[in-house]
This record gives C-alpha cells, structure tokens and sequence, in this order.
C-alpha cells in the first residue's frame, strides 16, 4: 500500500484504542510499550488522548505527576486496574524538581518495558513480589521534543514507544468552529470493548507482521517493543472488527495510522463539517460557480476568470442583441423563406 502522507482523525482515535487493548492480546511477550504524540501547540493531541479516559475504565490520565502519585498507584499497576497511563502534557513531568522528573522517566520505562517491582527509592526490592505493567500514552509539542530526544536516545526511553507526529492539513478549521460556537466534528468510529473473557486471540500471519515491520522503518532503533506493540494491535483491531461485524481491514486502518510513524508528519483530515456544507449550500449558484473556477484556475496557473474555452475570444456577438425587424413585427421567416406569425409556430418543449 503507499503512503499518502494524510491520516483521518477517526483512524487515530481508533488506533489509540487499539494501542491500548495490546495488552489483552496472547503474546509471548509482556512488554507494554505505549505512543507518544508529536506536533505543534493547537492540533488536539490532548483530545486524542481524551478518548482513552473517556470510554475506558482502566485508563488514567494524569496531567501533573510526581512520585507520591506512582506510590499510590503502585497496587493498581499489579492488579491490572490501571492498564494505561496517559500524560497528556509530558512537559509539565519537567517542570518541576530535575530529579523527581528523571525517577517519573525511569519509572514509565520499566512499567513499559521489563516491569517494576517498586516505586520510590524507600521500598526494599528483596521483599517485592508483585510486577507491575502498564501501556504509557504522551503528548508534547515538537520542540519539547527536539530539546530531548537527544539524552533520551541515549537513556532509552526512545525505543519504548511508538513516535506518532502529524499536523493539521487544514489550520483554520478548528477558528470556524469556534466562529460558528460549536466543536469541530471528528467523525464517528464505534469505540471498542474490553473483552469479557480478559484476552484477545493473535490471529496475525508471518507475512503481516513482516509488513507492519516495513511500517517502523524510521522509528528509533530497536525496533523490538515497538514492533510487539503494532502486532498486538493490529490483532485487537481485527478482533474489534469482527465483534461489531464491521467489514473494514485491520491492516488498512493501521496502515493508514502508521502514516504518522514515517519520516515527515502526516496531515490530519477532518471530516467536512456541518456548517461548511450549510455556507455551501446558501450560496448563490453563480458565486458558487466563480468561486470554484477561481480555485481550479489558481491551482493550475490559469489567469482567466470566466469559464469560456482558453482559444475563445469575447466579441460583440457575445452580448445580448436587439430584436430585429421581423422580431418587432411579430413575423418570422421559415427555412423557405416564408413568413409566419411566431405565435403559430410550434415550438419545442424542454
């Protein structure tokens, strides 16, 4: 399949989830990994993240985190009642005390990675008997990012997660939302359930993993967590799929999700929204003629603005003419040359 370069914002929410039911899947490994998105101030990387806190029980958002937080969760994390974490502003992490935002660092690359058995550096680890896991979900803007990615290639924490960035394709759409008072439309996508019996089936095929493999080609090396990651969801999509009877590729949606992962950021599309149909519709037919030619003819370099042919010449024949003397006499001359009343001949209905 080829790349585009564009995602739908309901693919996101989609594949966010599925992220997130990775864990359920049967996998020999138990690596959790997690997303975390890139992209400038104001294209609703928080929204996105939202739709996790919003329909799921066992996700937790946390917008200030600190290590009296962790230790409370530390039971949530061994149990299972927690199974993602979301930060939805990594930069407020580093706000604070250095040392308390490098432990909160370490801390979600074990609980992604090979576990936790303690939290906090007061805890004796020779009488830990619980591990503890948990998917990790972020949001930052692409500076924050630029200004980290360097110690964090070298701690680690890059190879954890998978790196989603993308922008708005259309920057003003969520200004003519607010014009209009109302919240941009993202589309609808049925969320997906947990499942009841507490696992999802892997019914991915060598060849498939093999292509989702071809989609981490520029993600941070290794490649491993990251690899378990997209596999294990990839399955809970097939599998949410089949649940809802929605005839719709597992390996499409995610396709179109990993546009995010590749070397430039995708654009993020809307669907069209209600009111710019309704400003569509209200305009004049001959407004709406113009305004659509203007648009082509910029796109394709055209300095005309009419709709005549590029060899037609505009003349005086061009313009309304006035009725001629057989016209003002109510006559007409047929074809033979003979004349007749205009009212008496017939004439064609449209």
């Amino acid at each position: 399949m080829p790349w585009t370069g564009r995602v739908k914002v309901g693919t996101m929410m989609e594949a966010i989830c599925a992220i997130h039911l990775s864990s359920y899947v049967d996998s020999p490994y138990r690596d959790r990994g997690g997303l975390m998105i890139v992209g400038p101030p104001g294209v609703l990387k928080t929204t996105l993240l939202d739709v996790l806190d919003d329909n799921f029980h066992n996700a937790l958002s946390i917008s200030n985190a600190y290590m009296g937080t962790m230790k409370k969760l530390q039971p949530a994390f061994y149990n299972g009642q927690v199974r993602s974490l979301c930060f939805p502003d990594i930069q407020s992490i580093y706000a604070g005390d250095p040392r308390t935002s490098s432990r909160i660092e370490q801390m979600m690359m074990q609980l992604s990675g090979e576990a936790t058995r303690t939290i906090g550096g007061d805890e004796d680890s020779r009488h830990a008997k619980f591990k503890g896991f948990c998917t990790m979900f972020g949001a930052m803007t692409d500076f924050f990012y630029t200004g980290h990615v360097g110690r964090w290639d070298t701690t680690g924490f890059l190879r954890r997660f998978l790196w989603s960035t993308y922008t708005l394709r259309d920057p003003d759409i969520l200004m003519r939302a607010i014009e209009q008072w109302t919240r941009a439309e993202l589309g609808y996508r049925v969320v997906p359930q947990i499942p009841m019996g507490g696992r999802i089936p892997d019914t991915l095929t060598q060849s498939e993993r093999k292509e989702i493999w071809s989609w981490l080609r520029h993600q941070p090396l290794p490649h491993e967590i990251q690899l378990q990651v997209l596999c294990k969801a990839v399955s809970a999509l097939k599998w949410h799929y089949l649940q809802v009877g929605l005839k719709r590729s597992a390996m499409s949606t995610m396709h179109e999700f990993a546009e995010t992962l590749q070397k430039d950021a995708a654009l993020l599309e809307f669907p069209e929204q209600t009111y710019d149909k309704v400003h569509t519709q209200t305009m004049p037919k001959k407004s709406r003629r113009k305004s659509s030619h203007h648009i082509s003819s910029r796109r394709d370099g055209a300095t005309m603005r009419n709709s005549s042919p590029p060899n037609h010449r505009h003349t005086s024949n061009d313009r309304p003419q006035a009725p001629t003397a057989d016209e003002r006499l109510g006559t007409k001359t047929d074809e033979h040359g003979a004349l007749g009343n205009l009212e008496t001949i017939p004439t064609k209905q449209d």
